[in-house]
């Protein structure tokens, strides 16, 4: 598996960063399994696979959406109900407010990131993540399995 680091960039500049990546490093940025690197090359040239979706207990599932804030059970709740579709990021955070933006949903992700730890050193979301540099934007999307589990404490 990879080591990732976060880099801190100015948001204007995402897309940015993101194309250049897709276009220097290709597999590289994907994850190590062969399924994660067949996902990617099924969804075409404008979208770049990165990390998310390693196997979560069940119990780890509980604990991390009983621990969540509101706004983070509020994207993992679209995330549920639209399980095994690629969610644009504007669908996550337009409800969390009239003022949400990308920004609102970094520092909503972040909080999941920072707690990894707790639910057993889990290096990645229990979702999936890609860039897509045709649109511009990340989107997600969570398994059914996994959706299904968090169902269970919604």
């Amino acid at each position: 598996m990879q080591e990732y680091v976060q880099v801190p960039v100015p948001a204007p500049l995402v897309p940015a960063v993101m194309r250049f990546l897709a276009d220097h490093l290709g597999d590289d940025l994907r994850n190590d399994n062969d399924q994660d690197r067949k996902s990617a090359q099924e969804g075409g040239q404008g979208l770049v696979e990165t990390v998310g979706d390693t196997e979560w207990t069940r119990d780890q599932l509980h604990q991390m959406y009983t621990e969540s804030s509101q706004n983070l059970k509020t994207v993992l709740g679209v995330l549920i109900s639209r399980a095994e579709d690629w969610v644009p990021s504007v669908d996550l955070y337009r409800p969390l407010g009239a003022d949400a933006n990308s920004s609102t949903l970094s520092g909503t992700l972040s909080g999941l990131t920072r707690r990894h730890g707790r639910y057993g050193g889990h290096a990645h979301w229990p979702f999936r993540f890609r860039w897509n540099t045709d649109k511009g934007n990340a989107e997600y999307r969570m398994r059914q399995a996994v959706a299904d589990v968090l169902s269970e404490v919604v």
